[in-house]
């Protein structure tokens, strides 16, 4: 399904002058790191391992074993990367692989391995990345509309 609009939003995109998609990829990186930090603040950590695998970073989370990601910013219906601003706000690593699990809870199953044909009743959810989302959403989006709106004022002024 395409979205209504997108060719229109890419054709202003390119028209926008570097000042204005600089500011507007800063903001969006900042509200991507809000969500972070509010994201470490939330989830509860004995090793400290999972804490550590939250982050943000401009584009495409990490290469590595991801669990959560948010993308936000204006990618949908771009034709290249260099017409995207976008951020991704992340939880888990190689080391901290279990982040969905902690996020979503795991439901009761049959184990296997060393304790093949036990039952174990699985683990209560314990949300803090998509309440960081929600926290920072509204926030976010002010950032990046106001702080668009002061660049294209600058650029118009000269």
């Amino acid at each position: 399904m395409a979205l209504k609009g997108t060719d229109r939003l890419t054709r202003k995109m390119r028209r926008m002058p570097p000042e204005v998609r600089a500011q507007a990829q800063e903001d969006v990186l900042k509200g991507a790191q809000d969500v972070a930090e509010t994201a470490r603040q939330l989830v509860r950590s004995r090793t400290g391992r999972l804490k550590r695998s939250i982050g943000a970073v401009a584009g495409d989370a990490p290469a590595t074993r991801a669990t959560q990601a948010l993308r936000g910013g204006g990618r949908k219906g771009l034709k290249t990367d260099t017409d995207a601003i976008y951020a991704t706000a992340y939880a888990g690593d190689d080391d901290a692989y279990y982040a969905g699990w902690v996020e979503n809870g795991t439901a009761p199953h049959k184990q296997g391995g060393k304790f093949k044909g036990t039952h174990h009743p699985g683990t209560a959810a314990q949300p803090f990345f998509f309440p960081a989302f929600r926290a920072n959403k509204k926030r976010a989006k002010s950032r990046i509309a106001r702080g668009i709106r002061k660049a294209i004022k600058k650029a118009a002024q000269g």
